[in-house]
């Protein structure tokens, strides 16, 4: 065999034995040949003949065990396959079982023969067995295709442009493609055609919000970003935080600047419910379509895995979907050629969720010298739902909507419970109520339809108050009169239950609204241990956080970039710019202090769930420590309540023993978040400078 040697024979051999003791389906052979290259310090010019070694016999290690010396050795296995090169001839020979012929485990034959046929199941296994073809995306935000087409024949690297993809190119010599400068400008990537195809799928627009959710290493924001023209935000989110800061170094390298990595450790992620116009779910799947690249995960891969990754794939959409708005679009994707992962799955995620499909779904089977098999649906919501996944984004869209329907409903509530009034059958009813029970019961009926009449009309000016003790009141208040109208069911036995029915159904639907909206400042369970912020800015240059800072020159708030060079003065007549205070003072008082009302939407200040104002009772607080100047306390904190009617804040004095503010806070505050009362001239001097009444 061509290349061969005692050495690299050696070093294909421990590869092999190493990776099958350690290799229990989680570890990807290109990632452990890179440290196995590594550490053993293989040559350079026998990296690539061993790994391509590699490659082969796992591919075909099925059969060739079968034509091997028994018992089985690695050993064996190798002298077969390098010095019996006969053994190919037999992938053809029809006296062999099919799943040897192919070289695939048994099991795993037979489901996809259940699918597709032992004719079919075969082909497909044979084009997974082949060696996978190279395929190029072009960077179009730097370049277009024709121009790298003709910019790699000129150095030499062959290549054919792709009809399925406007930026793909096929390429025969991938060698060549490592040593061109194109490729490391960041203007040509590999990336394999079925993920281009998918990514293009995404036809997102310059403005709008995408997040892809399972992003991995940011293959598919990739091909949709250009589209953008870094106009909007690619919001990145997986599991796997190393996959993140590959994909972030990615696409900084492809000159896309307007994604955001999400770390749910830092940030409140029920701050984005309902803001995605797309979410793309490049879910776990059990990869049967892409072999060609991964011919170990076959060998570790059992059926019985299929329902755990299903399991998977619907509970990640059930997150994913948290996300969307009313009106946009899933993007659900695998690489799998499972029915129960593609067709049979989006069925299920169709009647679950009230979903349907925008376009078509596409199905591609592995293709012979082509592209990966893959599935691609865009699914939309069939119509708006009122429930944990679009309240929030209608509560976001300002206090006007809630309190609108809210009114619609109370009034809805209203006449719904006086109509038993003017039905005669409910008059007779009543009666006869009072004839045959108990006359108080009568009474206590009348009562409770004013009492349930009499809440819905104090539900609207709860909203308006906005006081945390006042709705839990009404929330409980609202349970204990539905509990009493089913009573009063259950005892007026004649009693016009489609009335009481209707209007019960009414205040349950109602109860749940309001519990389920996420109001703007209302503290959310699980962002009461991190670090909340808000109204967050990025630097359009590294796309790093601003952080607020006091402009000495010009008296004013700036936001400044500690990555770059980057600064920008606050919009006064915005509201997220306008955190704290156009002006700030800083001078050395000792009691006299004020704090601005305004600080609690101040982005760098962290917040605190272990607190409740004695004014309001809401239980959050942002909060941030006293420079020595102010006061001569070592740990003075400020606590400000996070209600914005409120504005009630105190100061806490604490020891500082260097854990005091662990836990619930990981930057540091900001130094503007205060203000010392102003002597009269300097007052004045500020009333000139910004008005007396805005001051």
């Amino acid at each position: 065999m061509l290349g061969i040697n005692a050495q690299r024979a050696k070093y294909l051999q421990n590869a092999l034995e190493v990776y099958s003791k350690i290799n229990t389906g989680n570890l990807p052979l290109d990632t452990f040949l890179r440290y196995y290259f590594r550490v053993n310090r293989v040559a350079a010019g026998s990296r690539a003949w061993i790994a391509e070694h590699v490659y082969e016999v796992q591919r075909w290690k099925g059969l060739i065990a079968h034509l091997s010396p028994k018992p089985t050795t690695w050993t064996g296995i190798l002298n077969t396959y390098l010095l019996h090169p006969r053994w190919r001839y037999m992938t053809g020979h029809k006296g062999l079982p099919a799943y040897l012929r192919c070289s695939f485990p048994e099991p795993l034959f037979e489901r996809i023969e259940r699918q597709y046929g032992v004719d079919k199941a075969l082909e497909i296994c044979q084009i997974l067995n082949e060696e996978p073809v190279t395929f190029l995306r072009v960077n179009t935000l730097r370049t277009s295709r024709d121009k790298a087409y003709k910019f790699l024949l000129h150095k030499g690297v062959p290549v054919e442009k792709c009809s399925d993809s406007p930026c793909g190119l096929l390429l025969t010599n991938k060698k060549l493609l490592l040593e061109s400068p194109e490729y490391h400008k960041g203007l040509v990537e590999i990336q394999d055609l079925s993920s281009q195809i998918c990514g293009l799928k995404v036809e997102a627009k310059p403005g709008e919000h995408v997040m892809d959710y399972c992003a991995g290493s940011g293959g598919k924001s990739l091909v949709f970003g250009p589209k953008m023209e870094n106009k909007g935000r690619i919001y990145l989110h997986d599991v796997n935080d190393n996959l993140l800061l590959t994909a972030k170094r990615r696409l900084k390298r492809a000159g896309i600047r307007n994604y955001f990595i999400m770390d749910p450790n830092l940030i409140n992620m029920r701050q984005y419910y309902g803001k995605m116009d797309w979410v793309v779910a490049d879910v776990p799947c059990s990869g049967t379509g892409a072999y060609r690249r991964n011919p170990d995960r076959k060998w570790t891969f059992s059926v019985d895995q299929i329902p755990e990754y299903t399991a998977t794939q619907r509970s990640i959409v059930d997150s994913a979907l948290l996300y969307l708005k009313p009106n946009g679009r899933l993007v659900y994707i695998t690489c799998s050629i499972f029915e129960e992962e593609n067709e049979l799955q989006v069925n299920y995620l169709c009647k679950k969720h009230g979903l349907v499909h925008a376009l078509p779904p596409t199905f591609q089977l592995p293709e012979s010298r082509g592209m990966n098999g893959y599935f691609i649906a865009i699914l939309q919501r069939e119509h708006l739902h009122l429930d944990r996944r679009t309240l929030p984004t209608i509560a976001k869209a300002g206090w006007y909507a809630v309190l609108v329907s809210s009114f619609i409903l109370d009034a809805l509530s209203i006449v719904i419970t006086l109509l038993p009034f003017l039905d005669k059958g409910v008059v007779v009813a009543l009666r006869r109520l009072g004839e045959s029970v108990d006359p108080r019961w009568a009474h206590y009926f009348c009562a409770q339809l004013l009492f349930i009449s009499a809440l819905y009309t104090v539900l609207p000016l709860a909203l308006l108050s906005r006081r945390l003790v006042v709705w839990q009141s009404l929330q409980s208040w609202n349970l204990v009169g539905i509990v009493l109208q089913l009573a009063s069911v259950f005892y007026a036995r004649s009693f016009n239950v489609f009335g009481l029915a209707a209007r019960t159904a009414l205040a349950l639907c109602f109860r749940a609204t309001i519990s389920d909206l996420t109001f703007p400042n209302h503290p959310e369970p699980e962002a009461l241990n991190a670090p909340a912020m808000s109204d967050l800015k990025f630097c359009p240059e590294c796309n790093n956080i601003l952080y607020t800072k006091p402009d000495a020159t010009n008296l004013q708030l700036i936001f400044v970039c500690r990555q770059c060079d980057y600064t920008r003065l606050a919009d006064p007549t915005s509201l997220s710019d306008n955190c704290v205070n156009r002006t700030t003072y800083n001078y050395q008082t000792k009691e006299d202090l004020i704090v601005s009302p305004l600080v609690i939407k101040d982005p760098t200040l962290g917040r605190t769930t272990n607190w409740t104002c004695v004014r309001c009772g809401w239980n959050q607080a942002a909060f941030f420590q006293l420079p020595e100047r102010v006061h001569d306390d070592a740990m003075m904190l400020v606590f400000v309540c996070c209600n914005p009617g409120c504005g009630y804040w105190e100061k806490q004095s604490h020891e500082d023993d260097g854990t005091a503010m662990s836990g619930i806070t990981t930057r540091a505050p900001s130094n503007i978040a205060f203000m010392p009362r102003i002597e009269e001239d300097i007052f004045d001097d500020m009333a000139e400078l910004f008005g007396e009444d805005e001051l």
